[in-house]
């Protein structure tokens, strides 16, 4: 495993570690979101082509399931235009409940932030504790996830994020999402903080067909496509804030990039170091083996 940089360089001279948390944005709709929906399920409590409304009283659209949210084909579109400027979590629970569809369930794919938020009202209404502490106990701890939490301990080495005009100061263990943090930290759409060893785990995991933690069944769907992008045998997820992770079965190859791509503005695009990474990964693979990997990555 490579490391290099600084935690924060506009904040002190610390540098990258092993152990350095970072804001992993949208993986976390697969690592706790998808993760968390598997184990209600296998608790009987949810089921995959389970309608929303069933569970969720307040959303009153009948076709939209549970699958659908994971697929992100329910409808709902990609994003709040407004992204809940001056809004509380009832206020974004109540405007949530009245988003209208752009597009009739299961018939088109748009990559849906509103949707994943819409799956943690699913899951919590179902829940005895709270979120957070269910993907501790349930997720975390069972897998071995030791440095991967919400709501992160700020005194331990975290990479901060964006500048704050508001606070003044750089983000610093608190979610760069802001409808995540809107929230109160914790959704399944963004929230969670990691550490590049614990994404291999996950990614581990996944590659053995759940590693008798999850049902294999369910994890080979995810790895055909709910929740990941899956081409072949190659399933993938990226995050806004610089980070991605990929896994190849049929290669045995597992990836995960930690950058801060949003530290210095929104601006800046890290599309072709993602590519060029992955690529010396399958290159080094390569020169190892008699085999080469031969499918391709598509970067968005």
């Amino acid at each position: 495993m490579e490391v290099f940089g600084k935690k924060h360089p506009r904040i002190n001279d610390e540098p990258m570690r092993q152990d350095t948390q970072f804001d992993i944005a949208s993986l976390t709709k697969v690592v706790a979101g998808l993760t968390i929906v598997f184990h209600l399920i296998e608790r009987g409590r949810l089921q995959l082509d389970q309608p929303v409304a069933e569970v969720l009283p307040d959303w009153t659209e009948p076709r939209v399931t549970i699958r659908h949210l994971l697929q992100h084909t329910s409808g709902l579109k990609a994003d709040h235009p407004t992204k809940y400027e001056g809004f509380n979590p009832e206020a974004i629970y109540r405007d949530l409940m009245q988003s209208p569809l752009q597009s009739t369930p299961g018939t088109k794919r748009v990559y849906s932030d509103l949707g994943m938020m819409l799956l943690y009202y699913v899951c919590s209404s179902v829940m005895d504790i709270s979120y957070e502490d269910y993907f501790i106990h349930h997720v975390a701890r069972p897998l071995s996830l030791k440095d991967t939490t919400f709501l992160p301990n700020r005194l331990k080495p975290i990479a901060a994020t964006e500048y704050d005009l508001v606070r003044g100061g750089y983000k610093h263990g608190i979610v760069h999402d802001e409808k995540a943090e809107r929230m109160g930290g914790v959704s399944a759409h963004a929230g969670l903080f990691s550490t590049a060893s614990d994404l291999l785990t996950f990614l581990s995991m996944i590659k053995n067909d759940g590693a008798k933690r999850f049902e294999a069944a369910l994890v080979r769907e995810a790895k055909a496509g709910l929740g990941f992008e899956a081409s072949g045998t190659t399933y993938r997820h990226t995050g806004f804030t610089g980070v991605h992770m990929w896994g190849d079965d049929s290669h045995d190859l597992r990836a995960v990039l930690l950058t801060n791509r949003v530290h210095f503005g929104r601006q800046v695009s890290i599309q072709s170091l993602r590519k060029q990474v992955d690529d010396a990964i399958k290159q080094k693979w390569a020169s190892a083996t008699s085999d080469s990997p031969n499918r391709n990555i598509d970067y968005k």
